[in-house]
């Protein structure tokens, strides 16, 4: 691997529906159980996978540290932008593979065994609109003419999603990057020079309220060490993404003038900002040179005299926009979703124009390709809320809402809005879901949460003091009190709730974990309220999810048991029992003990229990790579002449 590159966390998955329901429930947080899933650490590249991930999370850096991992063992390795082939117009992939590998050309892709080669194919979300059903049907021939060959795919997350009806077919893994935890972001912070000290203010300052850690995504945190050269800890407070993009393309543009000493860079940047909301309009990432001269003739008049003295190739070597001889392109997708977000915002009518271009009238809906902008516009400018909302009272009869809308109306700034303003918020969202019968989906529950307000409290409340029989039907009261549930959890955890409501919720979420029947999401959703009070009773109290019929709830119980008190002697049982019966996540969780005592008492039961001992050695027959190697290090910290005896 390159100097500097922090090794990615991902999430290893046999489907995208598995995929995306761990998305739904974590988001873009690794969770704590899933290592030893990760199949960069184990250099497992010789895969057939889909790569998804967020913008800015570091699929193409992946992908080519793949192959350079690769090339490094003398095999066949090769990296593919797939827009840059959409745009060769060749019919064959084959040949287009051949043109860039000389250790290609010297043999048949059909004789290549699984782990001797690993074709890496980029950005599947860029390909132009109207060239993408072609070069998907031309990657999924090639996918199926060579089932022996091992082919990673690229996609931003959503996108894969809204076309996964035309690539199911394909008998592929799903790989999901996390955002980097705490410690990849000391790492990286670390190798740039930045003091221990800075990282800990810095980690303080980013933690804010219903945003994830914004420098938990790799590209923003790459950006940060070049503003902390110019910019005090101290003056982090208030940056999210839009001061840092705004930064960095200031930044590198003043640099490339004072390179090139060439003048202009606030003129090339409004170029680029029109350019940008040009391309967003007609949805393209990527521009032929005749188009881009196009457009150049057609803003011209309306410019400065002082763009009429830059020269076109200055144009070219001062910007963000990387010249791939044909064609254009900005340098990544997410400068041009942020230059057209900001040039909506200067126009004299920014709320009028934006929603003229951004909703389907017929529909009734958001354009689905404009939601990346809008989250940009929605930080530039907290108007847009306002907007936002009133589209969302107009349709909210509506069956069915894109759930980005959600996600977008919960991740405004919370300190300049109003309560009345955030209890507007809550009640819009929340009743939908309720309305429609709806999960809750994670993202959206977690950032609501910061909306509550106290007299939104009662509105929770009367799901909680509805009998059975007050509810249309079964489905209708679980998914409405599990919704509930969810979003009490997270008032319990951000400390939303009084004493008193915290010890009604606490009676009310034990009985709910305990029902029998059912899909099971509301006695998960209940365990995930639980698990806020850190409580080891509980685990005495609650009984009825490790007997529930389905393995998820049994499953969720587990990890219930880990999180609140993994050295309980009774969690340890159920952890036993885990093992013995093969629900997923049994075996991890005796890597979980850490206490002499309880690691005692663990090795009671494995030696007065047959069935336990021959089922953990079954299940952990790798050889102590994980749960085994850890329950180790676990013995060898707390070692002493008891547990010896």
């Amino acid at each position: 691997m390159q100097d500097n590159f922090v090794l990615p966390r991902v999430g290893e998955f046999t489907s995208f529906h598995e995929l995306d329901d761990n998305y739904s429930r974590y988001g873009n947080l690794f969770p704590s159980l899933n290592k030893g899933t990760n199949p960069i650490a184990k250099k497992n590249f010789f895969q057939r996978a889909f790569v998804v991930a967020d913008p800015g999370y570091g699929k193409t850096r992946l992908l080519k540290e793949v192959v350079a991992e690769v090339a490094d063992q003398d095999k066949i390795a090769i990296y593919v932008d797939l827009k840059k082939f959409a745009d060769s117009k060749q019919s064959s992939l084959k040949e287009y593979l051949k043109s860039r590998s000389e250790k290609l050309k010297e043999c048949d892709l059909r004789d290549l065994k699984f782990d001797e080669a690993v074709i890496c194919f980029d950005a599947l979300d860029e390909i132009r609109n109207r060239r993408f059903t072609s070069s998907l049907n031309t990657l999924k021939k090639f996918v199926s003419s060579y089932p022996d060959l091992s082919i990673l795919i690229s996609s931003r997350l959503h996108f894969f999603k809204n076309k996964l009806f035309k690539i199911s077919d394909l008998d592929f893994k799903y790989w999901l990057i996390y955002a980097f935890s705490h410690s990849q972001i000391r790492k990286y912070l670390s190798s740039e020079d930045v003091s221990s000290s800075e990282i800990n203010s810095i980690l303080s300052l980013f933690t804010n309220n219903n945003r994830d850690l914004i420098i938990s995504v790799p590209r923003y945190l790459k950006l940060l060490p070049e503003y902390l050269k110019q910019n005090e800890v101290s003056n982090l407070n208030r940056l999210n993404r839009t001061n840092l993009f705004e930064f960095f393309i200031f930044y590198k543009l003043d640099l490339e003038e004072r390179r090139s000493e060439a003048k202009g860079k606030e003129i090339i940047q409004r170029v680029l900002e029109m350019l940008a909301l040009t391309m967003e309009i007609y949805q393209t990432n990527v521009l032929s040179k005749s188009e881009l001269t196009t457009f150049l003739d057609e803003i011209s008049s309306g410019l400065s005299q002082f763009w009429h003295n830059i020269p076109l190739k200055v144009f070219f070597d001062n910007s963000l926009l990387k010249d791939n001889n044909d064609t254009i392109e900005f340098e990544n997708t997410e400068f041009q979703e942020y230059l057209a977000a900001k040039h909506l915002s200067r126009l004299n009518r920014p709320l009028q124009v934006t929603f003229d271009l951004v909703i389907d009238t017929h529909a009734k809906e958001i354009k689905p390709t404009w939601f990346s902008t809008l989250e940009f516009l929605t930080e530039l400018d907290q108007n847009f809320l306002k907007p936002l909302l009133d589209f969302g009272k107009r349709n909210k009869n509506k069956p069915v809402i894109d759930e980005r809308y959600f996600k977008l109306l919960t991740q405004f700034n919370i300190d300049q809005l109003s309560n009345d303003k955030k209890e507007e918020v809550f009640k819009l969202v929340f009743e939908y879901y309720q309305r429609v019968m709806h999960w809750l989906d994670w993202a959206v529950g977690k950032n609501l949460s910061f909306y509550y307000t106290q007299p939104v409290y009662d509105s929770l409340k009367v799901y909680a003091k509805k009998s059975i029989s007050d509810f249309q039907n079964k489905d209708q009261r679980y998914v409405q009190l599990a919704n509930v549930c969810q979003i009490i959890g997270y008032l319990i955890r951000h400390q939303k709730l009084t004493k008193k409501q915290i010890d009604y919720w606490r009676e009310k979420l034990v009985t709910y974990a305990n029902e029998a029947g059912g899909p099971g999401v509301l006695q998960r959703h209940a365990l995930f309220a639980l698990e806020a009070f850190k409580d080891p009773t509980l685990i005495t109290d609650i009984t009825g999810p490790w007997y529930h019929e389905e393995s998820l709830v049994r499953r969720r119980f587990i990890e219930f048991c880990i999180a609140v008190d993994p050295n309980d002697k009774t969690a340890i049982e159920y952890f036993t029992d885990a093992v013995i019966t093969k629900v997923h996540k049994g075996l991890s969780s005796i890597g979980k003990i850490t206490s002499a005592d309880s690691l005692k008492y663990l090795f009671e039961l494995f030696l007065s229990e047959d069935q336990l001992l021959e089922a953990y050695l079954v299940e952990d027959r790798s050889g102590f790579t994980t749960s085994g190697a850890k329950l180790l290090q676990n013995l060898e910290s707390i070692w002493n002449h008891d547990l010896e005896e």
